[in-house]
């Protein structure tokens, strides 16, 4: 009778085990296909920062562009206010 309960044990343990394991690579398939997407979602990520940045160095440029135009634009304005006020200064 002691012989028949623990192979009974050991039987009950050997099914446990072997469901658990069943479950188990379910799990670790599930998990892969998981980190999978995950990775292909990192990699688009990364392109959509990358693309973003390239857009920022461009506007930063572009910013640059624009204000030394406007400077030497603020230049040509005075020098255009002060122009006529010299030759009625001097006359």
């Amino acid at each position: 009778m002691n012989k028949v309960f623990y192979l009974g044990a050991a039987l009950a343990a050997l099914i446990a085990i072997s469901g658990c394991g069943q479950d188990a690579r379910q799990e670790t398939e599930s998990l892969r296909a998981l980190v999978s997407a995950l990775g292909g979602e990192r990699d688009a990520l990364r392109a959509e920062v990358d693309y973003l940045r390239n857009e920022l160095e461009d506007t930063k440029s572009r910013v640059t562009a624009l204000t030394a135009e406007l400077d030497a634009k603020r230049i040509e304005i005075e020098v255009l206010r002060s122009g006529p006020a010299r030759k009625k200064a001097g006359r």
